[in-house]
């Protein structure tokens, strides 16, 4: 089973809880049919920031359940994401870029901006940088939009990368381990 294949049947679970996040104290609930649309909401937002099949896309956030929905919006879209922590070094930062072909680099917040613009002028290549805030997680999904996005997931093969996971780099040099779909999953 890929991601593609879990999210088509992760979503044919419907009104049950999909996932629980902290808002003002209390506690909110998403059903699986709510965070299904997030998630193809989100990649719709991708594709307009130019996002393709087998591309590269950094996650520099904390943990949060808007991470989760870009992470399985890139995974069932045919892309691989790089997870980068928020409290990364400029180094590692640079390191992390240019070894993993970042293309686009989504961040949480202004301080994380303020850390790439610093650094940026060492990126080999261009990277798009999108705020989260940018991103509207409750955009309409049409019926055309959910089977394109499903057609996407339904492709992806076992020995497609899903994710390059980095060392924190306590040790030296980050080192990045490439998960694929066949292995991002339990069995």
């Amino acid at each position: 089973m890929t991601v593609g294949t879990w999210i088509i049947s992760a979503a044919q679970r419907e009104s049950s809880t999909a996932v629980e996040f902290k808002v003002k104290g209390g506690w909110q609930e998403l059903t699986w049919t709510e965070y299904s649309a997030k998630i193809i909401a989100a990649n719709k937002q991708l594709l307009q920031f130019g996002f393709k099949d087998k591309m590269h896309v950094g996650i520099m956030c904390a943990t949060r359940w808007e991470w989760a929905v870009l992470d399985l919006a890139i995974l069932g879209g045919g892309g691989v994401t790089v997870p980068l922590y928020p409290n990364i070094t400029d180094e590692d930062l640079i390191f992390i870029v240019n070894n993993s072909d970042l293309e686009i680099l989504v961040i949480e917040n202004e301080s994380l901006n303020e850390q790439i613009e610093k650094v940026k002028s060492e990126f080999e290549r261009q990277v798009l940088v999108v705020k989260l805030a940018e991103f509207n997680f409750n955009l309409v999904v049409t019926a055309d939009d959910t089977a394109i996005f499903y057609s996407k997931c339904a492709i992806l093969e076992d020995k497609d990368k899903a994710t390059i996971i980095y060392t924190s780099g306590t040790t030296g040099r980050p080192k990045g381990v490439v998960l694929l779909h066949k292995r991002s999953l339990p069995s």
